[in-house]
């Protein structure tokens, strides 16, 4: 992925990003498709932005959208982008220092999450983080990597093929 540098947004070439804050960006981003929630289908990176220069709350858009009569937004999608900024500025994190999972930022005071916090990521013991993060064990199947201790795997080298039977 591309690295964001908040101070240069103004030098984008194809929209006007001058003035523009963190969160007014990442609304940009989550509106226009992100992995975290449905995207509404025919919501390009351009629309997204007009919205957010004219609109700048998710309420306000959506209400918009739905008075144009333009998009399909699907249910639950307001929830879900508040869902959404909320993993971006709090994703659970390996901290190499403690060895331990902690939150990218910590979390408002205001929002309580204790009940609901599956979408920021799991909480892992340390061993089972540490192992992920030192690429020890796959973080799908939470399954140890197959490759011996002293074998560095080869990325240049095709495994073998097996021949169909």
């Amino acid at each position: 992925g591309d690295q964001v540098c908040l101070a240069r947004l103004g030098a984008a070439h194809d929209i006007n990003l001058s003035g523009w804050t963190l969160h007014d960006f990442r609304l940009m981003c989550i509106l226009s498709g992100c992995d975290y929630l449905p995207s509404i289908e025919g919501m390009g990176i351009k629309t997204a932005h007009r919205l957010v220069l004219t609109e700048k709350t998710i309420d306000r858009i959506l209400r918009r959208i739905r008075l144009q009569g333009k998009f399909h937004v699907p249910k639950g999608y307001a929830e879900k982008v508040v869902d959404a900024q909320l993993t971006f500025q709090h994703q659970r994190v390996y901290d190499i220092g403690t060895r331990r999972l902690t939150f990218l930022h910590d979390l408002p005071s205001s929002k309580s999450l204790a009940d609901s916090m599956e979408f920021l990521g799991p909480d892992l013991t340390p061993e089972l983080a540490q192992g992920i993060a030192e690429a020890r064990i796959n973080p799908i199947t939470l399954q140890a990597f197959d490759a011996a201790p002293d074998q560095e795997p080869n990325p240049t080298e095709s495994p073998p093929v097996k021949p169909a039977a």
